[in-house]
């Protein structure tokens, strides 16, 4: 499934999801777990340029060798973002307190539920978490939370490979994260 892009152009359902909590968190930071090439990172960037939302962009991924692609792509579409090459756990970045969190850098199941446990008392509005249903470790995780909710955080759907979590403030979800 194709969604319109309230920004022009069409693209697929699981970036409309990164793209609708952070258009939905307004102003404030975005951080990333496993940049990888940056595309997604990238992607968060054009989306708070584009909306005009404030906040600084992190990522944190283990493969250094990614370090001058990452660089030169951002650098390319002057996007401005500090990227730290460690893992996540440790947590790396005490210090940063992101609006949408993304989660896409290990894909076992101690890794997922680690980085999890890391940014659910961090972020301030939305966790949104890649490879659902395409990776076993990520899948049972998931699967787990969405039985046995985490009280703070409202399962608000999910798109194909990617999960939505809002931070519960006791108010009725809206529903934007359903896919029709």
């Amino acid at each position: 499934m194709i969604f319109e892009h309230p920004l022009g152009g069409r693209m697929p359902p699981d970036a409309c999801f990164l793209q609708a909590a952070l258009m939905e968190a307004g102003d404030g930071d975005y951080l990333e777990v496993g940049v990888y090439n940056g595309d997604s990172l990238l992607f968060a960037g054009l989306v708070k340029r584009a909306l005009g939302h404030t906040g600084k962009l992190y990522g944190i991924d283990i493969d250094e060798t990614k370090q001058m692609l990452i660089e030169e792509t951002l650098a390319f579409h002057n996007i401005e973002a500090e990227v730290v090459y460690k893992s996540s756990n440790p947590w790396p970045l005490p210090d940063v307190r992101p609006v949408v969190c993304y989660i896409d850098g290990s894909h076992s199941y101690d890794g997922v539920s680690a980085d999890w446990n890391n940014l659910k008392g961090r972020a301030g509005k939305f966790i949104v978490m890649h490879d659902y249903t395409c990776n076993e470790h990520v899948t049972k995780f998931i699967d787990g939370l969405i039985k046995a909710p985490d009280p703070n955080w409202r399962f608000c759907g999910y798109s194909r490979y990617t999960v939505v979590w809002e931070r519960n403030v006791g108010q009725e979800y809206r529903g934007r994260f359903r896919e029709e």
